[in-house]
């Protein structure tokens, strides 16, 4: 137990002249924040305004650098590959305050990656520390965050090329394909908040410490300082726990935290004496041995089961059966072209039972009385033979258990209700205007589930801030820039923690969101996501128009296309709003709040030409005899993607990605 002394709460009590900020985690929600502060300070002093308002914010990383979902347990050269020989030319600039140039070394020693960055990383800072895990007695304890190591990006780059560090700054001025390796973004990630601030880590983050515990402390406790996080953390490498007092708290633990894995699926195979190998996406240590020449069932539809499913197949996979409970939400259901047809999907299906290495699919369909997921008797069976891997791609929750339960309430939940604005109803959409009519379709009980394109939940402000509390915040992703997310909630919170702009009352907060839930629900695409009845009466319209030859098979791909754009369309007006507000130096409406800007239109047309949707209908210009290896990272439309900020243009692959290796010059 973390117990605060006297020194600590008397120095907790000087503080209160500076603002102080706890941020938890040292991903990009933590790094895109203190740049944000960074920025935003220089910007003052260069105009000689008043910084003072500018807090003392200290971040808490348990790995032993940054990057957070970005960084991977591998050895360093993973990190600097793009670096070294096969990169080091003047395709690329060698400025001094890149980290590019900091992070070459004339002798490559043995280490894991955090090991590696943590060095450079004091090397580009010039302020070499003694390393704490030579601390007699002391044990090191290093955790690696959960995320698979070969990650490649599932959007395009431009997406998330930042306005003040854009590819061209970092990489040089040319073409480079616009789906990248983990190891490039990561790069990429440091080279930008380190450039103008080479002692940026040093100043703002504390690395092999975990949160143990943060609690509020109101006025009610006359024992220690009122209104203060309490925030008690251990050191890794000496085993001892600290407690300081904060005036604000940022969790920036990220979305991928505790792997999440369904008890009775694993149930059900233990009970069935499945003898294959059971992993999460999250742990992918072995993974060419557990896929390679095997038959491998994928539980789950999200970006995980696609990139898994892909890299299974560069490896050398069998077969791939892909077993999900949505037909229409799941990611890897919108992929319409596999490698060498080695992926079979098996929509709104569970795992049902087991014998040895047969497994047995039942159907599924979502109840709208109930909100969850029944077997569904009226479909047969699917009989999966000789499955050798299992793999749950099923997603992760909040790493938030060092969050007090009061702190934790705010953050939403897959079944957290939302309640519809009074008089809400729903305006012509492309749903209606094609399959319902005029049928108008009212929330059960006036309350939906929150949205996975916006972080719902009617006690956040803009998805991020207490609205009872508001010196607590929490950093979240959404919609189809996670990494665009985070940076403009970053310059928000930024803006707002030191006082740039005033935060609205609680009255005005709240109307806020009640407003922002109701214009998402006008979406259509984005309500079928929130809407457990609405999203049935839509399946069941369109499975009828179908049955009755009034909707063809590309009727209904042109229709989800539509409603998809659409969607797009709504999280950009509704981010666009925050970058207006917040003056970000970029926005995707223009200055009327309601005209969409050119950075929208690049933006979004970039979301579209890189859809999964049109693969199956591309017809490839390749000397390869066989054209079915290619991937939607082999989608020759995405040499129409354009960076808004240098103008430069994507290229194709220099080989097929199911091809490449991973030393392979991608440039």
């Amino acid at each position: 137990m973390c117990l605060a002394t006297s020194a600590e709460m008397a120095t907790a009590e000087r503080s209160n002249q500076v603002p102080t900020i706890a941020v938890i985690g040292g991903g990009p929600g933590a790094m895109f924040f203190c740049h944000a502060l960074e920025t935003q300070r220089k910007e003052l002093e260069a105009k000689g305004e008043d910084e003072s308002s500018f807090p003392i914010v200290k971040c808490f990383e348990r790995s032993a650098g940054p990057g957070g979902v970005w960084r991977s347990d591998r050895t360093h050269d993973d990190v600097v590959s793009s670096i070294s020989a096969s990169h080091d030319s003047t395709d690329r600039p060698r400025s001094p305050s890149s980290v590019l140039g900091s992070l070459i070394s004339p002798v490559f020693e043995e280490k894991n990656e955090e090991e590696f960055l943590k060095d450079e990383i004091q090397k580009l800072a010039k302020q070499v520390q003694q390393s704490k895990s030579s601390t007699a007695g002391g044990t090191t304890t290093t955790t690696t965050p959960n995320m698979y190591s070969g990650l490649w990006t599932n959007g395009p780059k431009e997406l998330y090329e930042m306005h003040d560090y854009n590819f061209r700054d970092h990489f040089g001025d040319i073409r480079m394909p616009t789906h990248l390796p983990r190891k490039y973004v990561l790069e990429y990630l440091l080279a930008r908040v380190t450039r103008n601030c080479h002692d940026f880590f040093e100043r703002y983050f504390q690395f092999r410490t975990t949160v143990v515990n943060v609690r509020y402390i109101g006025e009610t406790d006359e024992s220690t300082p009122s209104k203060k996080f309490r925030v008690c953390t251990l050191d890794e490498t000496t085993g001892m726990e600290t407690v300081e007092f904060f005036d604000k708290c940022l969790w920036a633990g990220g979305n991928n935290g505790v792997p999440k894995t369904p008890k009775h699926s694993l149930q059900v195979l233990e009970r069935g004496g499945f003898k294959g190998k059971i992993v999460h996406s999250s742990d992918t240590s072995t993974f060419k041995e557990d896929v390679e020449g095997k038959n491998v069932l994928i539980v789950g539809g999200g970006l995980s089961a696609e990139d898994l499913a892909l890299m299974a197949i560069k490896e050398g996979v069998s077969k791939i059966y892909s077993s999900y409970r949505s037909a229409y939400e799941a990611d890897i259901a919108s992929t319409t072209r596999w490698p060498y047809e080695k992926v079979v999907n098996c929509p709104e299906t569970t795992i049902k039972k087991v014998d040895g290495s047969t497994i047995i699919l039942c159907g599924v369909y979502k109840s709208v009385r109930e909100n969850r997921y029944l077997d569904d008797l009226e479909v047969d069976p699917t009989v999966l033979k000789n499955i050798d891997t299992v793999i749950f791609c099923t997603g992760y929750k909040y790493n938030v258990g060092m969050l007090d339960e009061e702190l934790q309430e705010p953050l939403p939940t897959s079944d957290r209700k939302l309640s519809i604005p009074k008089g809400w109803t729903m305006k012509e959409n492309v749903f209606t205007q094609s399959i319902l009519g005029d049928k108008n379709i009212k929330p059960k009980n006036g309350k939906v589930v929150k949205g996975s394109a916006f972080p719902h939940s009617e006690g956040l402000y803009k998805g991020s801030i207490s609205i009872q509390n508001p010196n607590m915040m929490y950093m979240q992703e959404y919609g189809e820039t996670p990494l665009g997310s985070v940076e403009v909630t970053s310059w928000m919170l930024a803006k707002i923690v030191t006082n740039q702009i005033p935060l609205p009352s609680v009255e005005e907060m709240e109307a806020d969101t009640r407003r922002t839930v109701g214009e998402c629900l006008q979406c259509g695409a984005i309500r079928y996501q929130m809407d457990c009845r609405y999203q049935e009466d839509i399946d069941e319209a369109i499975e009828k128009a179908m049955e009755d030859g009034k909707l063809s098979e590309e009727e209904e791909d042109e229709l989800w296309e539509e409603a998809y754009y659409l969607g797009v369309q709504m999280i950009c007006q509704l981010q666009g709003e925050i970058m207006n507000q917040y003056r970000y130096p970029v926005s995707y409406l223009c200055p009327d709040g309601k005209t969409k800007s050119k950075y929208c239109e690049i933006m979004t047309a970039a979301n579209v030409i890189d859809g999964r949707f049109n693969l199956k209908d591309i017809k490839y210009n390749t000397d390869i005899e066989e054209d079915g290896w290619r991937t939607f990272r082999d989608n020759p439309l995405i040499e129409n993607i354009e960076s808004y900020f240098t103008g430069i243009r994507p290229k194709l692959l220099p080989k097929p990605w199911v091809d490449l290796e991973e030393d392979d010059k991608l440039w």
